[in-house]
This record gives structure tokens, sequence and C-alpha cells, in this order.
């Protein structure tokens, strides 16, 4: 197809990144899902780099990932996951069009947001303030995992039989 063809040689995605975190490698999994063009800009947090008036100028909120595509600025990795297979997925199969199938994959894309902030409580507390894990926040991860896996029954993914944005 003659558009695909075309961005091979318009100019790249800019994609504010921090390898580490994984907001950003879900956002780098669609990139390379989607054979995009890439330029990668990492944004160093202990330097204070997301801190700059040119980063805050882009994103006032501070945080990774961010992508510049073409001049068009987006952050908060789910909005530029959906964006990215909205504009240059070939087919619909990571986002679908069909309204109810895209409903059931943005309810379990936003359902994450409960278990990784259950989980960033853990790794952080653990990786940067030496905190042990309270018996509390262990039982939050156990439920979620055991809610993740009652969805996964009688399919092979989170929102179905195939791939999505929201795995």
């Amino acid at each position: 197809d003659l558009f695909y063809k075309f961005l091979k040689f318009a100019m790249p995605l800019v994609f504010y990144w921090l390898e580490p975190s994984p907001p950003v490698r879900a956002v780098n999994l669609i990139i390379h899902a989607l054979d995009l063009p890439v330029e990668y800009k990492v944004v160093d947090l202990y330097k204070k780099e997301h801190l700059t008036p040119e980063y805050l100028k882009m994103n006032p909120l501070h945080t990774v990932p961010l992508i510049d595509d073409n001049g068009f600025i987006l952050w908060e990795s789910r909005a530029i996951m959906t964006y990215l297979v909205s504009k240059y997925g070939k087919e619909d199969s990571l986002y679908p069009q069909d309204l109810q199938k895209r409903a059931i994959v943005d309810q379990r894309l936003h359902y994450s947001n409960d278990v990784f902030y259950a989980v960033r409580e853990l790794t952080q507390g653990i990786a940067f303030y030496e905190k042990p894990p309270t018996s509390e926040l262990l039982g939050k991860i156990e439920e979620a995992q055991e809610n993740i896996e009652k969805l996964l029954i009688g399919q092979t993914f989170i929102a179905g039989d195939t791939l999505t944005v929201a795995d």
C-alpha cells in the first residue's frame, strides 16, 4: 500500500522514552508491531530531564512516554497506543473498529491501571525506599492476578482471541 511505503520515508515519529518503564515498553511494542520509523529520545529522570522547560511545555505532567508525530504531541501510554494503531495500523486487530469489541479492549486497557499501580507501589517501594511490601499490598496484587486469570477463561488474550493493545 502506497501510504505505508511513503511512511518509511516520512519524518519519523519522535518517541521520548525511558526503557525500564512498563508503559514505555508497551508503547515501544506497538511501534515495533506497526513497523513505524522512529527517533528515540531518552528522557533521563535521574538527571531531571523531564522537568526541563522544553519538556514541560510538551507535557506539563512531566511523564514518559511521549510522542511527537510531526508536531502532534501526545503523552499517556494508553492514549499513545490507541492513537498509533488507529492512525498507522494496516488492519484493526490490535484495536478493533467494531464498537463492542473496542469497548471490551478499552475496558481491559483501563482495568490495567488498577493492576499497574499496585505493582508499581510494590516495586518502587522495594527499589527506591527499601520498603518491604505490606500484606495489604500483596493481597491487592494477588487479587489482581486472580481477576486477570478469570478474564482469560475461555480465551487466549485479555480481550478475546486475538492480541490487542490491552495485552
